[in-house]
């Protein structure tokens, strides 16, 4: 497609005024309202007050899972060293 082509297909839009000046001062404010979002403190215990004892076993055991394959990767590295000790690039 040609660049004459696209711009044929593009279609000025006319501007328009804010939408906080066409609205009554109690428009205004409903709208305002509408868009103020609440700061709300979260804390980590809060997240998870509502699992079942068997989610938060889940959640434990793979935390754990985790823990452990972090300690275990860089002992990869000294345990297969041996492997690649006579070999060379």
């Amino acid at each position: 497609m040609s660049q004459e082509s696209q711009d044929k297909d593009l279609v000025e839009v006319p501007a328009r005024k804010s939408v906080e000046s066409s609205l009554s001062e109690e428009g205004r404010l409903a709208v305002l309202k509408q868009l103020e979002v609440p700061t709300i403190k979260v804390t980590y215990w809060s997240l998870y007050r509502y699992a079942s004892k068997k989610e938060n076993a889940i959640l434990s055991l793979s935390c754990l899972a985790a823990v452990v394959a972090g300690a275990i990767f860089p002992l990869m590295t000294v345990c297969l060293s041996g492997f690649s000790a006579g070999t060379s690039l």
